[in-house]
């Protein structure tokens, strides 16, 4: 499988995010190709310390935003290997991640697929390091002490194979509604699409977001700026901006099962109050942490 990314520059609390994000990547066994796009601050050296692929080259906004559709094309045009998975650069992954992944690759052998699942927010200081079970152990424990299940409709990776992912508008990267159109697109060209969730444990580092402004009013925060207006447009609303109630099936474990009655009444009254909730904000943004 490739990983690949988009990242930051590597500079400040950003650059230690996105370098225990990296070793997390890197420490994954068997290894993986791990790819990263774009030509930042610090990319070439991370590349070179750890060995990975470098494609310098990504399409920009006006506003000097990567484009997802330029990331995406440039992973599956020159990844080695059939399964591809994009992943954000603040994301950790742990030794629950190719078990599942290869669960989910065996189940559906020939067939498309699109996996992805809810993070886990952490507030993480400074470098992390996994290379010792002792380390691990304590790691874990603080995952279940601090960590934070996110909403069902912000998620940082996504699992396909080459060629399943086509026709991605001119999202802006980190800007919100563009995780929630793949999953829109996933459904709409009739890929299994899996909820993950139970099974991989994808840890977020909080950090900031010097690039949108917040409006607080009463006791809901608004993400809104110009690029992710842009976004919101692109996902027409609320008609595309789909979340993982949407899901066909749920991987936990030990089994791959389709979803039951019950997370159906779940995704329509999600949807509902998704679709209510964004005529009231709509252009406004709705939600923190992309």
């Amino acid at each position: 499988m490739t990983i690949f990314s988009c990242p930051k520059p590597f500079q400040g609390v950003i650059g230690t995010i996105q370098r225990n994000a990296l070793r997390s990547w890197v420490n994954l066994v068997p290894k993986q190709e791990i790819m990263l796009i774009g030509n930042e601050h610090g990319v070439k050296e991370i590349v070179k310390e750890y060995g990975l692929i470098h494609i310098p080259e990504v399409e920009r906004n006006k506003f000097g935003t990567p484009i997802l559709s330029s990331i995406f094309d440039n992973a599956q045009k020159y990844s080695s290997n059939e399964f591809l998975c994009y992943c954000n650069a603040d994301i950790i992954l742990l030794d629950d991640f190719l078990p599942a992944v290869n669960r989910i690759i065996d189940f559906f052998k020939k067939d498309n697929f699109f996996t992805t699942g809810r993070r886990i927010l952490m507030d993480i200081e400074g470098d992390l390091t996994l290379d010792s079970n002792e380390n691990k152990n304590d790691f874990y424990q603080m995952i279940k002490k601090n960590g934070t299940l996110d909403r069902p409709d912000a998620m940082d990776y996504f699992i396909f194979k080459k060629g399943a992912i086509k026709g991605i508008p001119p999202f802006a990267l980190g800007r919100c509604g563009w995780d929630n159109w793949l999953l829109f697109n996933a459904k709409k060209n009739n890929l299994a699409v899996v909820d993950a969730t139970k099974s991989i444990r994808a840890i977020h580092q909080n950090h900031n977001y010097m690039h949108s402004k917040f409006i607080n009013k009463g006791s809901v925060t608004f993400i809104t700026g110009p690029e992710v207006i842009s976004n919101r447009k692109l996902c027409e609303g609320s008609s595309k901006f789909f979340n993982l109630f949407e899901c066909s099936y749920i991987v936990d474990s030990s089994s791959i099962k389709r979803i039951g009655f019950l997370r159906l009444i779940k995704r329509y009254e999600f949807r509902l109050r998704s679709y209510l909730s964004n005529l009231i904000k709509y252009n406004k943004g709705i939600k923190k942490g992309d």
